[in-house]
């Protein structure tokens, strides 16, 4: 049976978010994530490298959750949203930028999160936007309150890496998505 996210697989690797934030074992996602953000024209959503206008993606996006075949409902989940290289590809700077970590999603309805901090700078930058899947372990997750993920200070969101957060609390990623954005003006 053909890999149904092997486009999304290409499109990671040929943006370099694979190695840069997924690792090189991510090869079969079970779960599709669309972030959807409100437009004139009804919607606008995240599609694996979609250049959107910066200014459609200010507001807190819906994130919608749809199932593979193997998705584990009984589990609970993490969603994160990232930047690679902030602030951008050419002056990767501040390293991976974590914008939020959001506790159980649900698959295969839309959620709305609301502890986005979107703080995107010069508008002259084009900022590829990651989201990040992962399962929690059987045991539950318990990230302390004095873990900078829970802190949303400039110096405790730049340098942040989802790979060694997922490993240190034993989380699986099971999906991913990326958008591309730059100011229109």
């Amino acid at each position: 049976m053909a890999n149904a996210y092997g486009h999304v697989i290409k499109a990671f690797h040929e943006s370099q978010i694979i190695p840069d934030v997924v690792p090189e074992s991510f090869t079969t996602p079970t779960v599709h994530i669309n972030a959807i953000w409100p437009s004139p024209e009804g919607y606008i959503q995240s599609e694996e490298g979609k250049a959107i206008p910066r200014e459609s993606v200010l507001e807190e996006p819906e994130i919608k959750l749809s199932p593979g075949h193997s998705l584990d409902t009984d589990a609970s989940y993490t969603i994160v949203m990232t930047d690679p290289d902030a602030p951008s590809r050419d002056d990767p700077r501040f390293g991976q930028w974590r914008h939020w970590v959001a506790r159980r999603p649900v698959a295969g309805i839309i959620v709305t999160v609301r502890r986005i901090a979107f703080e995107f700078g010069s508008s002259l930058f084009t900022f590829e936007q990651v989201f990040l899947l992962y399962q929690e372990p059987s045991g539950g997750l318990h990230v302390p309150d004095d873990a900078v993920e829970h802190q949303g200070e400039f110096t405790s969101r730049r340098k942040w890496n989802a790979t060694a957060f997922a490993e240190k609390y034993g989380l699986k990623l099971v999906g991913a998505n990326f958008f591309i954005t730059k100011a229109t003006e």
